[in-house]
């Protein structure tokens, strides 16, 4: 009976211990999608400069061209100096143009990286989640098989009738199955050790 109580405390305490790490591996990957999420809205906001940057410039690019013309038309005298004006102005443009789309080219590979490692972090934890998952319903078994030796135990002190003899490969077989559970558990913590660590 004390070995049945033990056993069934055993795996009581696995199924607990794992009912808490699996919450809190979900606490872990809704934070996880959260960040991925406002990672996705950040990089909505830049394409969305982007484009107003764009447009601005074709904007500014127009009013230039406009004004050259304009200038052209009234001041026939100072063409020379008005085109060596407007082709610096083209040059300066272009270079702020080219530094914009610059830092934005970056911006956008700096934002992608961050989601591709977001991405595989999520998908680990995923895969870390479904092994607790499995370990989960091997404590449940092992409660299940303790609880129905320790009913068949009760059930004999109340009848009187003795309980069928374990054979040696089922005693076998009772004595490894907790400490496969015990060894399945110490690795998933050590996978949620190093995962906090990351």
């Amino acid at each position: 009976m004390q070995l049945c109580t033990q056993q069934l405390h055993e795996s009581n305490e696995r199924w607990k211990a794992s009912q808490r790490s699996l919450a809190q591996r979900e606490t872990e990957m809704l934070a996880q999608q959260g960040l991925l999420e406002r990672l996705t809205a950040q990089h909505a906001a830049l394409q969305q400069r982007l484009e107003q940057v764009q447009t601005q410039a074709q904007q500014e690019r127009q009013q230039l061209q406009e004004r050259h013309q304009e200038n052209e038309r009234r001041w026939m005298t100072e063409v020379d100096r008005a085109r060596q004006q407007n082709k610096q102005l083209n040059q300066q443009f272009t270079q702020q143009l080219q530094e914009q789309e610059r830092h934005s080219a970056q911006a956008q590979a700096q934002l992608a990286q961050r989601l591709a490692t977001e991405q595989a972090q999520v998908q680990q934890q995923q895969a870390e989640l479904t092994q607790l998952q499995q370990q989960l319903v091997l404590a449940q078994g092992q409660a299940s098989q303790a609880t129905l030796l320790l009913t068949q135990w009760q059930s004999q002190q109340a009848t009187g009738i003795p309980l069928p003899s374990l054979g040696a490969e089922e005693r076998k077989r009772s004595v490894l199955r907790p400490a496969a559970g015990r060894r399945a558990v110490g690795l998933g913590k050590q996978r949620l050790v190093r995962g906090g660590r990351r």
